[in-house]
């Protein structure tokens, strides 16, 4: 018995000093991921818009033989006079690609939540299911200068506090939306511009287009029932 105490005693230290060792490893990314937030939001701001991204906690997770950062309820939304429209997701993970890069794979959930509210009415509350998600990685390397293996060009490091501004995305050839409002529910098809190789490219600066299209397309299939 005394030597199971043992044993058990040295695995407990040893796990502790493991936590230890990896909490330290992911503090540098979890701070980058909360400035890359922070400047994304500050990004939309400057240009004038109504549009906001935030989340509700950014922290570690994967321990004790993964390394990624868990993002809770990343939030996309804008105000347009008297109409909101909002995008959110329950929880995104970004696994740790390459740390020289700020590289992150993003790993979706199965569905989406979105939003349309408007004074004087009751809100919309929306769930998209896809039947497949798109491939999606974000990276702190500036897309504007091409570089890897593709270019045969060295991509130099990137600051470990430098924020994510730049994502490639593997889109399918198609997808099909299974949308949900209340007891309402649609099936649609989108045929989609494949992209096998991922191409590095700059966060947009206006996503409010996209977000009012997107919110726009759930309406028109659940409230207006035009598709």
């Amino acid at each position: 018995m005394r030597k199971l105490l043992q044993a058990a005693g040295i695995a407990l230290v040893l796990g502790v000093a493991w936590y230890s060792i990896w909490s330290w490893m992911m503090a540098a990314d979890v701070a980058r991921v909360k400035a890359s937030i922070a400047y994304q939001y500050t990004h939309l701001r400057e240009r004038g818009q109504t549009t906001s991204f935030e989340a509700d906690e950014v922290f570690a997770t994967g321990f004790p033989f993964r390394y990624a950062i868990g993002i809770k309820r990343p939030t996309l939304s804008m105000v347009d006079g008297d109409e909101t429209f909002a995008v959110s997701i329950s929880l995104v993970t970004l696994e740790l690609v390459d740390r020289s890069q700020g590289k992150y794979r993003v790993n979706l959930p199965a569905s989406v939540e979105a939003l349309y509210a408007k004074n004087g009415q009751a809100p919309e509350h929306y769930l998209v299911t896809p039947d497949t998600m798109p491939e999606v990685w974000l990276r702190a390397a500036d897309a504007s200068k091409p570089c890897g293996v593709m270019v045969g060009t060295k991509c130099a490091d990137v600051a470990v506090d430098a924020p994510i501004i730049s994502y490639a995305v593997k889109m399918p050839k198609s997808i099909q939306l299974h949308m949900q409002l209340g007891d309402e529910a649609k099936d649609a098809s989108f045929m989609l511009s494949p992209l096998s190789v991922p191409v590095n490219m700059a966060i947009p600066g206006d996503v409010s287009g996209p977000l009012q299209l997107f919110v726009g397309v759930l309406r028109e299939a659940l409230v207006f029932h035009t598709h």
